[in-house]
């Protein structure tokens, strides 16, 4: 089976999948970092080139984005451990948050920090439940609205501007909380049913080679069946044949010349049955292949004897495509059976074929005139080749078999099955 793409572990990976690799998280790290620090380092870098404002902060210019500066990449790394640990990842995000926030007394400069918040708390939703998402979002705005509470307290500042102060700033991190809550149950219900669409196409794919595996056996114990008919028939004859030839041999050599032409007419059918049945079970691992012979290869199989010196002509009207399967291929074996039956007992002699489909019936015909020699053939030494099987198989379709003499003593092979019946 064909390996599937690692975009998607399983329901629970989301997109965790894109930071598999070390590389990968360096870089979405990195990426986070400089897309932070140059919002955070806006403002004091000004501060610095305008000299007209006073720097009022406890802190330096240079150890003011010292520290920004070192803050927001450990923040920013800090993204890289949620493809393994999410909840560590966002913990770490918001210490990072909170020390600036204690340290620089500038909130302000940080809003660019709290995006970094925000991303690792959806990469958290992204993997839990919706209640659970929903409640990470509501833990984590509870948590920044205490710390901001305990910033202010240290403050002294007014008690109504602190308040408009909280009120603003929790209901904006509050909607940026809840908004990547959102976004990551909507990705993890997408992910879910990609993941579900991924599993439900490999059993298809197990089920479908499962599949073939039983068609290659069960094409193996055809071609193995055939092989045993093949040879046992033919072994049979060629016996049967052989001995007649030894008992005939003192009294009437001349007949006996004449089996002993019989046994190697029969050689040589048997080892052309033997060799397409043998190159059947090597096409049977060689690739696709077409288990089951049918009507399709009707064509094949007449170019097969005509290169072979037989006189066969095909009409048919009828559309294999259009046939059930075991309609079609009970048709073609029946009229291999009927050609090679043809080519041992009237070698040269021409043989018709016609296969026509009329009111929910196929028919098949196959016509052979008699032989040249077919009236000096010793009655009594017939060798089946498959059509009494043949019929049996027919009639457990519903049609029938039937293989009689013509008047110009040839043979006529006619087979009529119901094709209506069968797809009922």
């Amino acid at each position: 089976m064909r390996p599937v793409p690692p975009s998607v572990a399983d329901a629970s990976a989301g997109p965790f999948a894109l930071l598999d690799r070390w590389r990968t998280r360096v870089i979405f790290a990195a990426i986070m970092c400089v897309a932070t620090l140059a919002q955070v380092l806006v403002t004091p870098i000004s501060a610095l080139v305008d000299t007209s404002v006073a720097w009022t902060l406890p802190l330096s210019p240079a150890v003011m984005i010292t520290a920004l500066t070192l803050g927001c990449m450990l923040q920013s790394a800090s993204l890289a451990l949620s493809a393994r640990h999410p909840v560590l990842a966002l913990t770490a995000t918001i210490a990072a948050y909170v020390a600036l926030l204690f340290v620089t007394n500038a909130p302000m400069w940080l809003a660019a920090m709290q995006l970094v918040i925000v991303l690792a708390l959806f990469l958290v939703a992204a993997r839990a439940t919706p209640v659970l998402a929903l409640g990470w979002a509501a833990l984590i705005t509870s948590a920044i609205a205490l710390v901001w509470v305990g910033w202010t307290m240290t403050l002294g500042e007014n008690p109504a501007h602190i308040v408009a102060f909280l009120i603003a700033e929790i209901t904006r991190f509050a909607l940026l909380a809840f908004s990547a809550a959102a976004l990551g149950i909507w990705w993890h219900v997408v992910v879910s049913r990609a993941d579900r669409a991924r599993r439900g196409a490999e059993a298809v794919e197990r089920e479908h080679e499962e599949r073939i595996e039983q068609a290659r056996a069960a094409e193996r114990a055809r071609i193995a069946q055939e092989l045993h008919d093949v040879a046992g028939q033919h072994l049979a004859g060629l016996i049967t044949l052989a001995d007649a030839a030894l008992k005939m041999a003192p009294a009437h050599p001349a007949d006996a010349l004449e089996l002993v032409e019989d046994v190697r007419a029969e050689g040589r059918f048997a080892a052309a049955s033997l060799a397409s049945a043998l190159q059947d079970l090597r096409a049977v691992d060689s690739g696709p292949i077409e288990v089951t012979r049918d009507l399709r290869q009707t064509a094949e199989l007449i170019e097969f004897w005509r290169a072979r010196g037989a006189d066969v002509r095909l009409v048919s009207t009828a559309h294999p495509d259009d046939l059930p399967a075991v309609v079609s291929t009970t048709a073609y074996r029946v009229i291999a059976e009927s050609l090679t039956n043809a080519a041992k007992y009237a070698p040269g002699a021409r043989v018709e074929v016609t296969v026509g489909l009329s009111e929910g019936v196929l028919e098949i015909s196959v016509v052979n005139a008699p032989g040249p020699d077919d009236a000096e053939r010793h009655p009594g030494i017939g060798l089946g080749w498959g059509l009494t099987a043949l019929g049996d198989r027919a009639e457990l379709l519903g049609g029938s078999l039937t293989a009689t003499t013509t008047s110009e003593g040839g043979w006529h092979v006619r087979t009529r099955l119901p094709v209506a019946l069968v797809e009922a």
